[in-house]
């Protein structure tokens, strides 16, 4: 990739145009841009972000918005996606390194949660019945 890379700031410091460079190498102009563009990587990981934060709300939303346990709604922050069956978990949701079909999968394996029942229930002041969706506050 640092070979392309190198290719194309040297073809652009002899003076030849985006497009004399793509036809050059046979790549695409976005090629071309991401190489020279002065912050586009940083663009773009912001934009893959942007994308996914508003994915995953989406989801929240998709799921209710609320959590299962205490109904509580104010702010799509604080609701989680908790696994029901662990083993089946692949990656954690909130990592949002996945793509935005990947989370969508993912959160199929998962109910959504606010973030103090999430904490709860992983610290077994809530429990689970197993492959159940129904939650049990213990006594």
């Amino acid at each position: 990739m640092d070979s392309i890379k190198n290719k194309i700031i040297e073809l652009r410091k002899e003076g030849k145009t985006y497009t004399q460079i793509q036809n050059e190498l046979k790549c695409s102009k976005g090629t071309v841009s991401y190489h020279l563009g002065k912050g586009v990587k940083e663009k773009q990981n912001k934009r893959q972000w942007r994308n996914r934060t508003e994915a995953i709300h989406t989801l929240k939303k998709l799921y209710g918005g609320q959590c299962k346990i205490c109904k509580y709604s104010r702010c799509l922050k604080a609701l989680e996606f908790h696994h029901l069956d662990i083993t089946n978990k692949i990656f954690e949701i909130s990592m949002k390194r996945a793509s935005v079909k990947q989370i969508a999968e993912e959160a199929k394996k998962c109910i959504l949660i606010c973030a103090n029942c999430h904490r709860e229930l992983h610290d077994g002041l809530i429990c689970q019945k197993e492959l159940n969706v129904d939650i049990i506050l213990k006594d």
